[in-house]
């Protein structure tokens, strides 16, 4: 499942963010108003489904997803933000 948000003039302060949930996982990009990302979010879903611990946000790396799970779900993100019609394979 993906899902965004891109900022509007009815709401210009909530930032724009972009997410991806796999079965196991929950991965956010959240952006500033320039399209910078400034936050990451990842989410083990199988031992933590309320997401209560951004693993990506607390004080530890030693429980970070491996860096190939990020790139991969990062480039799923592009692609979804940049698709159109039936290049947006799922």
């Amino acid at each position: 499942m993906y899902s965004e948000y891109y900022v509007d003039g009815a709401n210009p302060n909530i930032p724009s963010w972009r997410m991806i949930r796999t079965a196991t996982t929950k991965y956010v990009h959240t952006h500033d108003a320039q399209g910078a990302l400034i936050a990451r979010e990842y989410y083990d879903l199988a031992s933590d489904p309320a997401e209560n611990t951004n693993l990506l946000g607390d004080a530890t790396t030693t429980n970070d997803p491996p860096a190939a799970t990020l790139t991969d779900l990062a480039n799923r993100l592009d692609a979804f933000a940049t698709c159109a019609g039936a290049s947006c394979v799922r």
